[in-house]
């Protein structure tokens, strides 16, 4: 398994007056690797060289042509990103339809090891909210990175990026529901990185992320669990804390999906400290918005109010739809579960009708059954009934277990003679959460 190099570790080979073989055999294998974060270590130490920290004789005579190979490996670098910054921004501007041709027709561009990245990045960025565009930018990451000149990139990188990105194109699909194609492409993901790649354990523990979280929608919960845990052992090995806390966030929700809030509540807890929310607070706000999901599932709505009157700010750092949308759709569970049944219906429904502007109609149902579950309790039975006609058909159009599909139409036959429950109603939202496809969550 390759290892890779920390800013520290080259400190100290750097600044060290007796450096073993082993360890010198070590850095050149990283170098030879060509692996992007171990470049990025070295540009960090060196900077610090070359503003004036102290250079050893043995070390200057024992790196001197590698530190100008990697001079030069770093310029080149440099003209790689910037080139595919310019290249990514032509592509996110063409409609979804031309990117695909664009990238085909072209035989000099789009051939960049870092255009990947920025595609699987900006795949990664739009999953939860936007599937379908996501599956759309990882099948041009995958493009890419089929162009890639091997001689240059080498072949191990190479195939790397390749399976990267179809790991990214796997979790797409299953983000828009199709688990069957996730589960097929992320089998031949992890196949080629371990064939063909060039070991990196962050992309195995990323590979492992991803089929973790088809596993937990898939509802297998304990090989989700065993996917999660060799890939906290590997990001431990990496010194990589923020990966690790990632985990916990992920595992958090896949108890929380197994029927175990309070156990959700507590791994969720433990990863808060590890998360540096100035670099990623994306993930900050996540932990902390399942945290409160996960407190108003279990019953403790007052710690969950507390909560999510302490993290405002964070919501407002992201403006997107989804995100204020499931702060919304909280806000009215809490209120309602509190008894302020004013406060409940309105922001109730804002979120159902929002959702709906989104093109978001199973979330948009289910914030429909929350607004019934209230109507029950208020005796607003024709309220609980137009529900019931607006939703049932939203419902239907999903690719959905008969099960499912029967447990709804009873609820609106039972709507319709004014028989729903608040049991019944509770009953089908759980059922419902429980097969529905594609991510809830803020970070997939």
């Amino acid at each position: 398994m390759a290892r890779h190099v920390t800013p520290e570790k080259l400190g100290e080979l750097l600044a060290s007056e007796s450096i073993s073989r082993e360890e010198v055999v070590e850095l050149l294998k990283t170098l030879l690797q060509r692996c992007p974060d171990c470049v990025r270590a070295l540009e960090q130490v060196l900077a610090e060289f070359r503003a004036g920290a102290p250079e050893p004789r043995q070390i200057a005579r024992a790196f001197a042509p590698a530190l100008a190979r990697i001079d030069s490996k770093l310029d080149a670098l440099s003209r790689a990103k910037s080139l595919a910054e310019r290249e990514f921004r032509s592509l996110v501007k063409l409609p979804a339809a031309e990117r695909r041709l664009r990238i085909s027709r072209s035989h000099r561009r789009f051939r960049n090891p870092v255009l990947v990245d920025l595609l699987v990045e900006e795949s990664r960025r739009r999953v939860t909210e936007q599937p379908f565009v996501a599956h759309e930018l990882a099948e041009c990451a995958v493009d890419v990175a089929m162009r890639l000149p091997v001689a240059e990139v080498g072949q191990a990188w190479a195939m790397t990026l390749i399976a990267q990105a179809q790991g990214q194109r796997g979790n797409a699909l299953r983000a828009t529901g199709d688990f069957r194609g996730a589960e097929g492409i992320l089998a031949f993901a992890h196949q080629l990185f371990e064939q063909e790649g060039n070991g990196d354990p962050l992309v195995e523990a990323e590979l492992l992320q991803l089929t973790a979280t088809l596993r937990r929608e898939q509802r297998r919960f304990e090989e989700a669990e065993q996917a999660l845990d060799t890939a906290t052992e590997l990001y431990r090995s990496c010194g990589d804390a923020s990966q690790a806390a990632r985990i916990l966030v992920k595992r958090g929700f896949v108890y929380y999906e197994a029927g175990q809030p309070e156990r959700a509540v507590e791994v969720t807890r433990q990863a808060l400290p590890s998360i540096d929310g100035a670099r990623d607070p994306r993930l900050l706000l996540c932990a902390q918005h399942n945290l409160v999901w996960f407190l108003e599932q279990a019953g403790r709505l007052e710690e969950a109010r507390q909560l999510l009157d302490q993290v405002q700010s964070l919501y407002d750092q992201f403006g997107d739809p989804g995100t204020q949308l499931r702060r919304q759709w909280v806000v009215g569970r809490i209120a309602r579960g509190l008894g302020e049944r004013e406060r409940a219906e309105q922001a109730l429904t804002a979120t159902r009708l929002g959702f709906l502007s989104q093109g978001l109609g199973f979330d948009s149902a289910l914030v429909g059954l929350d607004l019934a579950l209230l109507y029950i309790e208020l005796g607003r039975p024709n309220e609980v009934k137009r529900l019931a006609e607006e939703m049932v058909p939203i419902f239907l159009m999903q690719d959905i277990h008969r099960e499912a599909t029967a447990a709804l139409l009873l609820f609106q036959e039972a709507a319709r003679q004014e028989a729903a429950t608040v049991p019944m109603v509770a009953q089908l939202i759980a059922y419902l959460e429980r097969v529905r496809k594609g991510s809830k969550d803020l970070v997939s």
